[in-house]
C-alpha cells in the first residue's frame, strides 16, 4: 500500500482541491509535495501550476483510512486511483 498524503493542518479558506483527483491540501503542501495522486502534473515547486491545477472552491470532504474496505469509498467510487 502506498503511503498516504499528509492531511492539511487546518481546514479553512487556505485549503485547495486538486482539479484532477480532488485531493485536499494546503497551497504550501501542494507546492512542497505536489499531488501524490497526480504525479504527472509536476506541481512541486511550481506556484503557477499549483494555482492552475487546484481550486479553493470545493464542497464536502471525506477521509478514508482503508478505501478497499470502506462502504463510503465503494459508494463514491473512490477505491480506484484516478488516471
Amino acid at each position: 500500500m502506498s503511503p498516504a498524503a499528509p492531511p492539511p493542518q487546518e481546514f479553512n479558506k487556505h485549503t485547495r482541491a486538486c482539479l484532477r483527483c480532488k485531493l485536499v491540501k494546503t497551497f504550501d503542501q501542494f507546492l512542497t509535495d505536489g499531488c501524490e495522486n497526480c504525479d504527472t502534473l509536476n506541481l512541486k515547486n511550481n506556484t503557477e501550476l499549483v494555482s492552475q491545477s487546484t481550486t479553493n472552491e470545493y464542497s464536502g470532504v471525506i477521509s478514508l483510512i482503508d478505501p478497499k474496505a470502506s462502504w463510503a469509498s465503494k459508494w463514491l467510487r473512490l477505491g480506484v486511483p484516478s488516471k
